[in-house]
């Protein structure tokens, strides 16, 4: 069986198994070989064994996959061969042929056989120690260390705003709720109120519309709650609105300033 192994120097090698005829490397967790590391691409490559022979396909990644300090797209392994994937060196170890005596080893095929590991760790946990391992670049690979740097800094302070928008919404959404519950009691006290014509709570719609005929046979006029804006909701809800013609719609993100509203509003109508 063959294997790729990462070594840093005083702690115990991490070694990554190739036991299949396709072994998909890169930074998804779809991966075989996942490599949380952010200069490993998505899909980085992937390695196909045939016939006890595995060859490393390059995927188009972005930092490139390398073989003994050379940029490839397609390479045969063998034993020794230093393997890397962006920023990340590993050693190639095909332990069959580790285990056969041979003639005239050269030394970075020994140093190469000493550091295969009892098991594979799990390499999603070894983020941290790969990082704090780096090896140097090899010749003419670009250093992309800034873009990566730029490119954490941007996600995380977007993952922060989206988290705080989604908070905020959450918030919101509880206080309508919250509302929606006073309008089902309120509901049940004007149940005997002959003019209040229509009260109707819609949690599917997200609204709640009251209609009142203050006279008999005087128009009838509608007090309106609604989760967002009623003409802008393809945008998304923003909060509880009151709809009480002809004053202008009113915007809340707490239940009691809305409640206080609308019982404004309804015994306005009714008085």
């Amino acid at each position: 069986m063959a294997k790729l192994v990462w070594q840093l120097e005083g702690q115990a090698p991490i070694a990554f198994a190739i036991r299949q005829e396709r072994v998909a490397v890169g930074r998804d967790t779809s991966n075989d070989i996942r490599l949380a590391e952010s200069a490993i691409s998505s899909q980085h490559a992937v390695i196909i064994t045939h016939m006890g022979s595995s060859t490393l396909h390059d995927l188009g990644s972005r930092n490139g996959s390398w073989v003994n300090g050379k940029r490839i797209e397609s390479q045969l392994l063998r034993h020794g061969d230093v393997v890397q994937f962006g920023r990340l060196a590993m050693n190639f170890i095909d332990e069959s042929f580790a285990a056969t005596p041979q003639s005239g080893t050269d030394a970075t095929q020994r140093d190469a056989t000493k550091v295969i590991g009892s098991g594979a760790a799990n390499p999603t946990n070894a983020r941290g120690a790969i990082k704090a391992g780096m090896p140097p670049l090899p010749p003419g690979t670009p250093d992309f260390a800034e873009l990566d740097r730029l490119i954490g800094s941007i996600r995380s302070h977007r993952n922060s705003g989206d988290q705080e928008v989604a908070s905020q919404r959450a918030e919101m959404m509880a206080e309508w709720k919250k509302l929606m519950a006073y309008c089902t009691a309120l509901k049940a006290r004007l149940a005997s109120e002959p003019r209040v014509r229509f009260f109707e709570i819609s949690e599917r719609r997200n609204e709640v519309v009251i209609r009142v005929e203050h006279t008999t046979g005087q128009s009838i006029q509608s007090v309106m709650l609604s989760w967002g804006h009623i003409e802008q909701r393809a945008r998304g809800g923003d909060g509880i609105w009151l709809r009480a013609p002809p004053l202008p719609d009113r915007h809340y993100e707490k239940c009691d300033a809305a409640a206080r509203d609308l019982v404004a509003a309804v015994a306005h109508l009714l008085a």
